[in-house]
């Protein structure tokens, strides 16, 4: 639901407090799913900013002195202040508390500045948090309903005038392949078994991807014919099929990977997600390609990337990229 006020005048004092005095944050937790969209009333606000900044914010929000925070799973350095009545705390240098555990990241990508109404500030504007960056924060504190609300709520924008059609890999994206002995089973029912959904994909596909896409989602997968029908029995088995009311003529097997490329043009996709780089650079025609991979890889960066491809390492990551995609790049052929 919209921020109203006292939120949104305590967000714009804080704004011209650190206006002008070189310090990146960024307005994150409730405040920032609300925006986007998510069923909350926020009762506090959580800002984010780097480590070697927590001094200073505490000084110009007259807070606390920042104090070290460790939880399971988070470490942070912290300051608390309290502006118009609202507690305000400052979470600065948020980080992972070992190797392993999700990184929360919440400086990683550029913030969505607000300086238009209802989110306007005199000095600077508001930067809050976007869809991406907030699936990150929740994920690191394990709060997979949270992520739910904002993505169900972010708004999805139809792309080069024609119908919102997805593409969607199968191995190392809807699931991981796990074979006994190296071996294939003998029967589609055991070969099924054998695959592992990806976590929060039935969830996403369904409360997200499906109201936005409807019956335009197709599973293209570049597969072995010994390896076809363990894949298409996975789908209707899973009740992954059921989820996103998926019929057999949407499934699309290739021999090659350069194949994919040619159904993606015949149906008319406007976004596709795959785990490998050579399949979306081949399609620059999409309006996103979501290049889906280990969340410890850095995102592509290689000289002639195409600009339409982004980087995910999640299901919630991977439809925050699709729910903030405005028009992306694509050419009209």
């Amino acid at each position: 639901m919209p921020l109203a006020d006292p939120m949104l005048a305590i967000l714009e004092d804080i704004a011209r407090r650190l206006s002008g005095q070189n310090i990146s944050w960024r307005v994150g937790g409730s405040a920032a799913a609300a925006y986007h969209g998510a069923d909350l009333l926020p009762d506090d606000l959580d800002i984010f900013a780097g480590e070697a900044d927590a001094g200073r914010i505490a000084e110009l929000l007259g807070g606390r002195p920042p104090e070290r925070f460790r939880s399971p799973q988070l470490v942070s350095i912290r300051t608390v202040a309290r502006i118009g009545g609202i507690t305000v705390d400052a979470i600065c240098g948020l980080s992972a508390s070992r190797p392993g555990l999700p990184d929360p990241a919440p400086l990683g990508e550029p913030p969505e500045i607000l300086p238009h109404q209802p989110f306007r500030s005199s000095a600077s504007g508001l930067p809050m948090m976007g869809v991406s960056a907030l699936s990150r924060l929740y994920r690191a504190l394990g709060r997979e309903d949270r992520i739910a609300q904002i993505l169900a709520a972010a708004p999805i924008s139809e792309a080069l005038g024609r119908p919102p059609c997805l593409g969607v890999d199968v191995g190392g994206v809807l699931c991981r392949l796990h074979l006994k002995e190296g071996r294939l089973p003998a029967t589609p029912e055991g070969g099924a078994a054998a695959l592992v959904a990806m976590p929060d994909v039935h969830v996403v596909m369904h409360t997200v991807l499906k109201p936005f896409f409807g019956d335009r989602i197709h599973i293209i997968s570049k597969a072995e014919p010994a390896v076809r029908p363990l894949i298409a029995a996975w789908l209707w088995q899973s009740g992954l099929a059921e989820a996103i009311g998926l019929v057999p003529e949407r499934v699309h097997f290739t021999e090659t990977l350069a194949e994919k490329a040619v159904i993606a043009r015949q149906l008319g996709l406007t976004h596709m997600i795959d785990d490998r780089f050579e399949v979306l650079a081949r399609m620059p025609f999409l309006q996103l390609a979501v290049l889906f991979a280990d969340p410890g890889l850095p995102p592509p960066t290689a000289p002639g990337i195409a600009v339409n491809i982004r980087h995910a390492g999640s299901w919630p990551e991977a439809a925050g990229l699709v729910a903030m995609d405005d028009g992306g790049a694509g050419d009209a052929t």
